[in-house]
């Protein structure tokens, strides 16, 4: 006589609950970590690309790399938010000596986070409107820039950054060397994200070597 049919108890019900509740937790965890991964990794090759590209517009173009504000091609600007990153963008999409020089970034990658515009063209950028566009990290953020004549004496018009709509400015400062407290990239330009928490001088922040 075969004996009946045995369901499962409820402790080997809760067992099995508990197992998939782990492996359900771990595949969270190796997806967040992805993610956060392809992130970094993005923001890396989008900085890549720029540094690139300023040194085109160096050597190629202009013989000296994008000021750290368009007032420097006397404009006059609706405030003093994002200022590096309007300007590094204003001239690397200038249509003049040889075309714009970020062919390359997608359509996604331009946000204006302070929602500025100018009343005329000031570098002859190939946007089809008067919008003080930034170039985005992987994070939807600003990147930061600013010309290595400015390390020194960077003003508040300089220094100012919103990295959210909704988020209040902060003052972000060149980035020093730890050792000898010089400032980094002295004879070029510093470009970075500060990464995932939006904060400047934090272990997230991804700057060009």
């Amino acid at each position: 006589m075969k004996p009946a049919n045995r369901g499962f108890t409820l402790i080997e019900m809760l067992v099995v609950i508990a197992i998939l509740g782990i492996l359900m937790s771990l595949a969270v965890v190796g997806v967040s970590a992805a993610l956060a991964s392809a992130k970094v990794s993005k923001t890396e090759a989008i900085i890549e690309q720029l540094v690139s590209a300023l040194e085109s517009y160096r050597y190629s173009r202009w013989g000296d790399y994008p000021p750290s504000t368009l007032m420097e091609f006397r404009a006059s600007l609706p405030n003093e938010i994002n200022n590096g990153a309007e300007a590094m963008t204003a001239c690397l999409a200038s249509t003049q000596k040889g075309g714009s020089l970020l062919g390359n970034l997608r359509d996604d990658q331009y946000v204006n986070i302070d929602g500025d515009s100018t009343s005329r063209n000031i570098t002859e950028w190939f946007f089809g409107d008067l919008s003080l566009r930034e170039i985005s990290d992987g994070y939807g953020q600003p990147m930061v820039y600013m010309h290595h004549k400015d390390y020194a004496r960077a003003g508040p018009g300089i220094r100012r950054y919103r990295f959210d709509a909704g988020q209040p400015e902060v003052m972000i400062e060149p980035v020093r060397s730890a050792e000898t407290r010089t400032f980094l990239r002295p004879d070029k330009f510093q470009i970075f994200s500060v990464g995932k928490d939006g904060k400047s001088g934090t272990a997230d922040d991804i700057r060009a070597r």
